[in-house]
């Protein structure tokens, strides 16, 4: 979902993306069952639901299409997944590829979700990509600094 707001969202420089899914229905398709208990064919029921009672439209739900709009703003993105993630399918990692083709991407082999921070490449793959828009010279929104982004 981060993804999604950095749309919405101009003060935002950067963004690093892990584990992502490109969008929610296939997700919730996938692991719905499981976390519920309920059978697979209840889900499109369930997405209905989300919708009439919170006003959440499952279908709507498409990271995709920021990634795509981050690549049109000229906002940095870099895409992180574990090649052996259960939870997200790697091929989503791959849709926000193609949807932003600027975008930096690094699938790895044999991780898991949300499992990338324990890789021992982690460190240094995101170092390289912040220099890399650090020596690009990227620039701050109008009235925005980057450092006041961490001040209390």
């Amino acid at each position: 979902m981060l993804l999604a707001a950095a749309d919405y969202e101009h003060a935002v420089l950067v963004v690093i993306e892990d584990s992502a899914y490109a969008e929610l229905v296939s997700v919730l398709d996938r692991n719905l069952p499981e976390a519920s208990g309920f059978p697979a064919w209840i889900n499109p029921g369930v997405f209905v639901m989300g919708r009439l009672m919170y006003g959440i439209s499952a279908w709507e739900v498409r990271p995709v299409v920021a990634a795509e709009k981050l690549k049109q703003r000229g906002i940095p993105l870099f895409i992180l997944h574990g090649g052996a993630d259960e939870t997200v399918a790697p091929s989503h990692a791959e849709m926000l590829h193609e949807a932003n083709s600027e975008a930096a991407f690094w699938l790895a082999p044999g991780v898991g979700h949300v499992e990338l921070y324990l890789h021992p490449e982690y460190a240094e793959r995101l170092n390289v990509f912040l220099d890399g828009i650090e020596s690009a010279g990227a620039s701050e929104p109008e009235g925005v600094r980057a450092s006041s982004l961490w001040e209390n």
